[in-house]
């Protein structure tokens, strides 16, 4: 009897199966994705309270696809205003990191002092005392 176990040929499972499966996983991921997308919103969200965004990520969560839906359909207004304002344009100079690249903000500060010099918003004198406190 145990002879003829090990010589059945094993079972495939029905393609409807694997199908069914790798459908779930794709439903799945994209869920959690949504889900953290609507997290991560309520986070930015100023204009509710900490009860109300508690309330509406559990919504989410509790009420699976119809919950994340409602929300996203719901505020995607203000979604995109959040996203729009948490961008940053194009042209705006990269400063924090320039700032952190050459020394920290004593470097910061005395390459600042420089430029306004360069523009002749302060005086010779105004650089160098800005400079000896920088070093000091």
């Amino acid at each position: 009897m145990a002879g003829a176990a090990r010589d059945a040929p094993r079972q495939r499972p029905e393609p409807p199966v694997i199908v069914a499966a790798i459908l779930l996983v794709i439903v799945s991921v994209v869920w959690s994705w949504l889900l953290v997308r609507v997290a991560n919103d309520l986070v930015r969200r100023d204009d509710v309270t900490l009860a109300g965004r508690s309330a509406r990520f559990a919504g989410a969560v509790c009420v699976p696809f119809v919950g994340v839906a409602v929300y996203l359909v719901g505020n995607r207004a203000g979604i995109a205003a959040r996203d729009a304002a948490r961008c940053r344009p194009a042209d705006a100079p990269i400063v924090v990191p320039v700032r952190w690249v050459t020394g920290g903000e004593a470097a910061w500060t005395v390459s600042r002092a420089r430029r306004r010099l360069e523009d002749g918003t302060i005086s010779r004198a105004e650089f160098d005392a800005i400079r000896a406190e920088v070093r000091s």
